[in-house]
């Protein structure tokens, strides 16, 4: 990796010469970037990471480092947020063939209100298998970082058995905020999926599904394609 700087060294020769990167050469545009992600801007955080501009991306990476952040934790974050925007453009494309090609939404679909391919693939099981057993999930997925997790339609941390939060726990499961959440084991796909898959397993069937979904785009999915 070449070394990066923020300021000028030694007069006459560029950075682009000297194989050294400089925050004053780079343009209006990427400075904002920069600026924004080191503000902590998410979205200018995720463009860093997931775009192509390596000037950019270096010298936000070294501008953290600078300030003292965890560069393994940090490597980690990266790894996550390329591996979601990888996972999250994949789900676009999934989608706009379905649309195109079908089939059409089963039953279960439009309960859920969207195709099974607009959720992400890792907890696509566990969405369909939670919605069997009766638990109304609102939105799922990568939440910060490797964080994994799964919202509700109710405050589940209230409704959950006290033995069943118990066993979440043990799993490094968190339960709070109508949501519960873990940190992924390894940056996988297949190793956060079976983690999924085993949390599932604890959760306590209600013997009812869970009633459609209600959101806007939900009703809407179904207004579309019921007949």
């Amino acid at each position: 990796m070449r070394s990066i700087e923020t300021r000028a060294e030694g007069g006459g020769t560029s950075g682009a010469e000297r194989g050294i990167i400089l925050r004053d050469e780079l343009n209006d545009d990427q400075k904002a970037l920069l600026d924004d992600a080191l503000s902590g801007n998410g979205e200018a955080v995720n463009k860093v990471v997931v775009g192509n501009d390596e000037a950019v991306f270096n010298l936000w990476r070294d501008g953290l480092l600078k300030r003292g952040v965890d560069e393994k934790k940090l490597d980690r974050e990266i790894e996550a947020l390329r591996l979601r925007g990888k996972i999250v453009a994949k789900t676009y494309e999934d989608v706009a063939d379905r649309k195109k090609n079908g089939p059409s939404p089963d039953a279960d679909e439009l309960a859920l209100g969207a195709f099974r391919e607009a959720i992400e693939p890792q907890v696509r099981d566990a969405v369909m298998a939670l919605r069997a057993k009766g638990y109304t999930t609102t939105s799922s997925g990568f939440a910060e970082g490797d964080l994994q997790g799964v919202f509700f339609a109710e405050d589940i941390s209230q409704t959950l058995p006290p033995e069943t939060t118990k066993a979440l726990s043990d799993e490094g499961v968190e339960v709070k905020d109508g949501g519960m959440f873990f940190h992924a084991a390894e940056i996988d796909e297949r190793t956060m999926k079976d983690q999924w898959d085993k949390i599932i397993a604890l959760i306590p069937d209600r013997g009812t599904p869970a009633a459609p979904s209600n959101t806007p785009m939900a009703t809407s999915f179904r207004k579309k394609y019921s007949k």
